[in-house]
């Protein structure tokens, strides 16, 4: 039995973003810290959810906006995206007071 791949939406997004930049998977593990055999298994497919610091760590060495990648990764495994305060911790670096905060606001704004 054979055990190749089959790219995911999240892969297939990632090896994009990355010829894009014109960086190798070496290049791309430089920028992360993270090994260009873990990032050849994300874009062949192995590897379908990667942590939102992973997912962070990548978007920041792909000088792209982490939503990018998070969309990605719901397209791949159709699993619930992050809740509200993960998303403004992990993008924003938000402080829980911040987040409760903002989160009023936005509750304030969907009753109107």
């Amino acid at each position: 039995m054979s055990t190749t791949s089959q790219s995911t939406p999240f892969g297939t997004a990632l090896r994009h973003l990355r010829t894009r930049a014109g960086l190798s998977l070496y290049q791309l593990g430089q920028r992360t810290g993270l090994q260009r055999t873990r990032i050849k298994r994300m874009e062949d497919g192995l590897v379908k959810s990667p942590t939102l610091p992973i997912l962070n760590r990548l978007a920041k060495g792909l000088d792209v906006d982490p939503e990018v990648l998070y969309d990605a990764v719901w397209r791949t495994t159709n699993q619930p995206l992050p809740t509200l305060p993960t998303y403004l911790r992990e993008k924003f670096h938000l402080r829980d007071d911040q987040i409760t905060r903002l989160s009023k606001s936005l509750d304030d704004l969907t009753k109107e």
